[in-house]
């Protein structure tokens, strides 16, 4: 696609792997739906910038991709969700992640960014101030 239009295709694990770079961490533990935890499309960009992810927990795969279709795509946030994604980051920081990314537009709804175990890189917003910069550079031009 990207030989096909005249624009730079930002693609959103690009410039996470960037960011967890940037910041010195080196090992990370992607959240978000079974697709974007298991299948490699997201995955492998990451561990081509150097970050080594940590395999998804399959029990985990399934509680996260309940909770975010059956509950945040409706609108529903619970204080059992925020709890549940507590613990998952925590697992994570003992299995030796040193940052999660959050890989789903709605999981800041129930991860607070700034207060938890371990730094959380939210991959919306990292893609949004991406695309954000790249057009306020093309206006200087």
């Amino acid at each position: 696609m990207a030989a096909a239009v005249d624009i730079p295709i930002l693609h959103i694990a690009d410039y996470v792997g960037a960011a967890l770079k940037a910041s010195g961490h080196k090992s990370a533990a992607l959240i978000g739906t079974r697709n974007v935890m298991t299948e490699s499309f997201y995955r492998k960009r990451l561990v081509t910038r150097g970050i080594n992810l940590l395999p998804p927990d399959m029990a985990n795969v399934e509680r996260l991709d309940g909770i975010i279709y059956d509950e945040l795509m409706v609108g529903k946030v619970t204080r059992d969700a925020q709890r549940q994604l507590k613990t998952i980051i925590t697992n994570k920081a003992q299995e030796g992640a040193d940052a999660i990314v959050l890989a789903c537009t709605e999981l800041d709804l129930v991860v607070d960014v700034d207060a938890n175990v371990l730094p959380v890189f939210d991959s919306t917003r990292i893609h949004c101030e991406t695309a954000a910069n790249w057009i306020l550079e093309q206006e200087e031009l």
